[in-house]
């Protein structure tokens, strides 16, 4: 969990107990070497669930989506990094999601109430300094409120977030709310006809004017850009592959769409949609974090257990996505020599569409073991069901190839990373 913008890391350390610690980049070599950071907690969070965190610099204090004993009854808390003191914030049934404004001084949230449905669930506002919060507006049956990240205007006049229509989650809208009128209400932003799972806010704005979100309104994830002075949204992106996670940087929209056969890194041009470099990796990788000319994103394969990259953006050649980039955390390759045990490949395999009677094909992984029996009435395959194809590690997997078993893995009709019309193809 990065903060570049504070140059801190925050990561879990598990074993027996799962140990909150942090890096402080700012002083850290490259890689990193994860044995300095420090713990910041002498919470076990194996007991606990942490969705999220953010590090509040001016008041040295992590603000915590957490919740206190792995029941999902999730708040706010707060963490204090020099004492250490865990505090819980507010007292609520479930807390879908928050966000902090862009000068840090106040936190609005989602807090549901209601220990079955219909819940009610309400926008709040709170100030961080005196802990005091406003009740703005709540949902209703036409317009239900949900899991979200919740995005500020520049001017902390307005709030965005996710919202269902009817409660449906085939008809997911992005919202807008004044925190200025006298009696706030929510404002549809997005089309309440189109078919959508996912309307999901980038932070950060582009001139001050335009909110860059992600929806899958064509059947995959691409990247939309809303006007506050228009009230106008067009779509900048028009990839038939999922764009899985993005951020706004000084240099453009950093983001990777991906399907389960390899991800592609690419900037893109803010304004225009335009392409300003691309670059295509294998495995699955996601960028986690991004500040001024700098984005951290991961990698992992079926043979790569996991990557960490801290990359400088330069100019792009319009080829290249224009990285500059250190591989910051990876595991030692006398460890990785022993866990991984499979070769993996990427295939296709032939199958039927019931629904168009088209030819189709499936993708899938067949992973070999690295150390083959060499009795060949051993040398057995196992073919894996419901849902494989995945582009990460397995430690089953991996098990199976050292035991001498092939492994094949398939992306069945239903799995995802393939757009909207196929995962919906086994219902």
């Amino acid at each position: 969990m990065p903060s570049l913008k504070t140059e801190r890391l925050f990561f879990l350390a598990t074993g027996d107990r799962y140990t909150l610690k942090m890096l402080d980049l700012r002083a850290a070599a490259v890689p990193f070497d994860l044995s300095k950071a420090v713990t910041i907690s002498d919470v076990d969070w194996s007991k606990r669930s942490l969705w999220s965190l953010h590090h509040h610099a001016a008041s040295d204090t992590l603000w915590l989506h957490a919740d206190e004993r792995n029941d999902e009854q999730t708040n706010l808390w707060t963490l204090e990094l020099k004492s250490g003191a865990l505090k819980q914030v507010t007292t609520h049934d479930y807390v879908y999601g928050l966000g902090f404004s862009a000068d840090d001084t106040q936190v609005a949230y989602l807090p549901r109430s209601g220990t079955r449905a219909p819940f009610r669930s309400c926008l709040r506002v709170m100030d961080l300094a005196t802990r005091s919060s406003r009740e703005l507006v709540c949902d209703t049956q036409a317009l239900r409120f949900t899991w979200s990240d919740i995005r500020w205007a520049p001017d902390a006049s307005e709030v965005y977030f996710q919202a269902q229509v009817d409660g449906d989650r085939n008809r997911v809208q992005l919202v807008a709310v004044d925190l200025t009128a006298s009696k706030p209400a929510v404002r549809l932003l997005t089309d309440p006809k189109q078919q959508r799972t996912d309307a999901s806010a980038l932070e950060g704005w582009v001139d001050g004017d335009g909110l860059l979100f992600t929806a899958n309104d064509d059947g995959f994830t691409n990247l939309y850009s809303y006007s506050r002075k228009s009230r106008q949204i067009r779509q900048l992106t028009r990839f038939t592959e999922d764009m899985t996670s993005a951020r706004l940087v000084d240099t453009g929209v950093f983001a990777v769409h991906r399907s389960p056969m390899g991800s592609s890194l690419t900037l893109v041009d803010p304004r225009s949609g335009k392409i300003l470099g691309e670059q295509p990796q294998r495995g699955k990788a996601d960028v986690i974090d991004g500040h001024a000319d700098r984005v951290m994103w991961t990698q992992e394969a079926p043979d790569l257990v996991f990557e960490a990259n801290l990359a400088t953006l330069a100019p792009s050649d319009g080829k290249a996505a224009g990285l500059n980039n250190q591989r910051v955390i990876s595991l030692p390759e006398s460890l990785t020599a022993q866990i991984v045990q499979c070769r993996a490949e990427a295939v296709k395999i032939p199958t039927f569409d019931r629904v168009s009677g088209k030819p189709r094909e499936l993708h899938a992984f067949v992973l070999r073991p690295i150390r083959p029996l060499t009795d060949r009435t051993r040398q057995l395959a196992l073919v894996e069901s419901f849902y494989g194809g995945e582009n990460s590690y397995s430690t089953f997997d991996h098990i199976m190839c050292a035991a001498g078993l092939t492994v094949v893995s398939a992306s069945v009709r239903g799995s995802d990373g393939f757009g909207r019309s196929f995962q919906a193809l086994n219902d």
